[in-house]
């Protein structure tokens, strides 16, 4: 939790949406901060093993200010969850918009928009959830990410 990841913009999207339980991972220097600020429908239980936290939740959010390789993204989409991010850095190389989840501009009213559209809709939350693991499965699999890596070291 760190300001580039904008965990306050996620800690305003929830006290928008008292009814939906928010459960936020990860350390960094903002972790006291979100965690004395988080409204009452936000748990905060700092790092914790991926597999476990992925398992436990119905939909992956990201409010990142900016992102390189949304590596939790991929590994919520392995988990079959659909996503919400923000429009930054490569998501857009990781989640299809209506296809995997939802891409929003970085504002409260969108992400609020977003989750609203997929908490209403189950269908939704599962076909996105299945196009999610079909998706990183082919694209982000160790196998093809060695292969890449080999074949550009052999093109240098």
């Amino acid at each position: 939790m760190t300001s580039v990841k904008n965990p306050n913009l996620l800690l305003k999207v929830a006290s928008q949406l008292p009814h939906v339980n928010f459960v936020m991972a990860g350390g960094g220097d903002l972790l006291e901060e979100v965690s004395v600020d988080a409204p009452a429908n936000v748990r905060v239980i700092g790092w914790t093993d991926a597999a476990i936290f992925w398992s436990a939740v119905d939909i992956a959010i990201s409010t990142s200010n900016n992102e390189g390789m949304p590596i939790a993204l991929i590994e919520a989409q392995l988990a079959g969850l659909p996503v919400i991010a923000t429009d930054v850095g490569s998501i857009s190389e990781v989640i299809r918009e209506d296809v995997t989840g939802l891409v929003t501009n970085k504002t409260a009213e969108a992400v609020v928009t977003a989750i609203n559209q997929l908490i209403l809709n189950s269908n939704l939350i599962r076909n996105f959830g299945v196009k999610g693991r079909e998706q990183a499965s082919q694209n982000f699999n160790l196998k093809k990410m060695i292969r890449t890596h080999e074949d550009l070291y052999r093109n240098l």
